[in-house]
């Protein structure tokens, strides 16, 4: 922003040393640490306060908005055990003083992003091509305002629907627009969620020892939650950071470590406990494990088969040598089985509130769900199912334009295939699968890795990176 304002300072050194670390490696594995710590030791106010000052300096630093791009995927995964909405009353989220702090930090951020967006406008800086996929999330954020539209329409149903739609354009259009990634490393989006997914390893087993502080001997697995989420919701962007690693298993040597880490964050899946994170995770991983074969060099390739037998070997001594512990920790996940737990009835109720109002469905608050009182009246029942949600609170014409998005970035993703390409269409995948039995699609966090995703892939398409997409 300085620069954009002062272009006579671009020759200073201390602003290409800025630059230099807000686009490094190092930040985003700072940035992910910071996360991780907020999580585990219940630090948010102090660590919103370090990521607004991080991300201001980037913005006031740097020539671009590559400096919130770690922090605005990582920030939903800062809310420890303690402070959770859901489950507890008493937390920072309850006081008033630290949610007037949080609105200012909020509003001074927009703010900030939009100066800098309007001066690098001014300044000729702007990538004015059109975000391909705009039109159709356009038309899908239409759909989630007009949903209940010719039933019992509502305001809060509108304003929610408008969230929506802020949290899955809004920083697709950013980075798209302001070139975000055209100075980063060229594989960023994968070592972002590499790290990401490291992160998260570790919050998994900070669930189980919280679990087991409130639970003892009774422990099970609804025990097992965060403060932005509970077993079901660490899967899914666990599955999603799954094919991360795999990509450089593609590209580099050694690929059979990053193979490994990659299965680290599915066993991090299982330990989630997460029945559809552990089945649709299984399908992930193993289209990714199976994509590197068919793409590394043969050498590599062997030493992948050595590390899958030697791996398989160790988890089966390790079951039967623990096999008591384990089912003992896997007892409540194993005692439902395949249980619906209410899902075909919600399921059901879904679709008649569809064929009441099949054109603009009944609205986001009237459709059938588990709700969550302990985040207030927000927060609208929730069908467990993308497309059962879409048809009950949206009707005909939101999944008509979510089919249109949908299309959109199968286009996107399958025209000129690519290794990179792949491995994000994979990483995407994992959202889209769990979000079949659940509602990972329309919660914030989810939908801006899924929107990042979606402008880094673009990105690359417009400027036809081949060093980083090779055809294949």
């Amino acid at each position: 922003m300085l620069l954009t304002a002062f272009p006579q300072l671009s020759g200073k050194a201390f602003f290409a040393r800025a630059e230099k670390f807000f686009h490094s490696r190092a930040y985003i594995v700072l940035v992910a640490a910071l996360m991780v710590l907020s999580e585990t030791l219940g630090g948010e106010p102090m660590i919103f306060y370090l990521y607004f000052a991080l991300g201001a300096g980037a913005l006031l630093l740097t020539e671009d908005t590559a400096g919130i791009l770690p922090i605005a995927c990582c920030s939903y995964m800062t809310i420890s055990p303690r402070n959770n909405p859901v489950r507890h009353t008493g937390t920072v989220f309850t006081q008033p003083a630290f949610m007037i702090q949080l609105a200012v930090l909020l509003s001074v951020s927009v703010a900030l992003i939009l100066i800098k967006v309007i001066m690098l406008g001014i300044a000729g800086k702007l990538n004015v091509s059109f975000p391909r996929l705009l039109p159709g999330l356009v038309l899908l954020g239409a759909a989630y305002m007009l949903g209940g539209l010719t039933d019992s329409y509502e305001a809060r149903s509108a304003f929610f629907g408008f969230v929506q739609f802020c949290v899955l354009a809004f920083f697709y259009t950013l980075f798209l627009t302001t070139d975000c990634f055209s100075k980063l490393p060229k594989d960023v989006l994968f070592f972002l969620f590499s790290a990401i997914g490291a992160g998260l390893l570790v919050e998994v087993a900070g669930m189980y020892v919280h679990g087991f502080m409130i639970a003892g001997a009774k422990f099970c697995r609804y025990y097992l939650f965060t403060g932005w989420g509970v077993y079901n919701n660490v899967a899914c962007v666990l599955a999603m950071c799954i094919p991360a690693p795999c990509y450089f298993a593609c590209v580099r040597r050694r690929s059979y470590l990053y193979v490994l880490l990659s299965t680290l964050f599915y066993l991090g899946v299982v330990f989630t406990q997460s029945r559809s994170g552990i089945f649709f995770g299984a399908v992930v991983y193993a289209g990714s494990v199976i994509y590197v074969l068919f793409s590394c060099e043969k050498r590599e390739r062997k030493n992948v088969w050595i590390l899958g037998a030697l791996l398989a070997a160790g988890l089966v001594v390790f079951a039967a040598v623990f096999r008591v512990q384990l089912l003992a920790l896997f007892r409540s996940l194993l005692a439902e089985g395949t249980d619906f737990n209410y899902r075909d009835t919600i399921y059901r109720r879904c679709w008649e509130a569809f064929l009441r109002s099949p054109v603009f469905g009944v609205g986001f608050y009237r459709t059938p769900g588990f709700s969550f009182e302990g985040l207030g009246s927000f927060m609208p029942p929730r069908a467990h199912d993308t497309y059962l949600q879409l048809l009950a609170s949206c009707g005909a014409f939101g999944m008509i334009a979510y089919l249109i998005h949908r299309a959109d970035t199968v286009v996107l993703f399958l025209r000129r295939p690519s290794l990179g390409r792949n491995a994000a269409a994979l990483m995407v995948l994992a959202l889209l699968l769990t979000s079949t039995l659940d509602c990972h699609f329309f919660n914030i966090g989810p939908v801006i890795l899924y929107g990042t995703i979606l402008a880094f892939v673009e990105a690359q398409r417009r400027k036809n990176r081949t060093e980083l997409f090779v055809r294949i």
